[in-house]
């Protein structure tokens, strides 16, 4: 096939044209990605943080029925250390691990130190809204997990491994509630 020098011309040009219109889509397809996962990111962010201040305030309102309900101290100290130690962490999963450790190890010990049947229903019962506000952030949160998941599988393997360092392995939390 035989082209004059006109037509040369044009398919150079074109091809060129071409060639500018890939690179350009190419990036764009990049950047999209990049400021996807950054948005993921950032939501997981956000609900981590909504289930630590739920799980802060869960534990601090356990620190204040202990004290209205006036148990020993010998149960008293090791429970309120754990709740220091929740507090100091930074670490989200180092928080979850004292929450989880509080709620199967320290509840049960707390409620076989009450007593009177009454007391433990109304200590059970104030803990109760608490205990569902940490159920629905840690649903959002697991939602978001699962978003995350299913988007990850559609990024190139370096953007992850550019943002994060490695590829993402996220598993949804679920924190065991006593008398649950």
């Amino acid at each position: 096939m035989v082209f004059s020098k006109e037509q040369k011309q044009k398919l150079k040009s074109f091809g060129q044209y071409f060639l500018f219109f890939a690179f350009i889509f190419c990036v764009m397809f990049y950047l999209s990605n990049k400021n996807r996962l950054v948005t993921l990111n950032t939501a997981l962010d956000t609900s981590k943080h909504r289930v630590q201040v739920q799980l802060q305030a869960r534990y601090e309102h356990i620190s204040f029925l202990m004290q209205q309900f006036k148990l020993p101290e010998k149960v008293v100290q090791p429970v309120l250390q754990e709740i220091r130690y929740l507090r100091q962490a930074t670490d989200f999963d180092k928080k979850f691990e004292y929450a989880q450790k509080l709620e199967t190890q320290y509840l049960p010990i707390i409620m076989t130190s009450i007593k009177s049947k009454n007391k433990r229903l109304k200590f059970i019962q104030s803990l109760k809204g608490s205990q569902e506000r940490i159920k629905i952030e840690l649903k959002r949160h697991n939602a978001n997990i699962l978003q995350i998941n299913k988007e990850i599988k559609q990024f190139p393997k370096n953007v992850l491994v550019k943002k994060t360092g490695s590829m993402l392995k996220i598993v949804p939390l679920q924190l065991h509630f006593y008398g649950v």
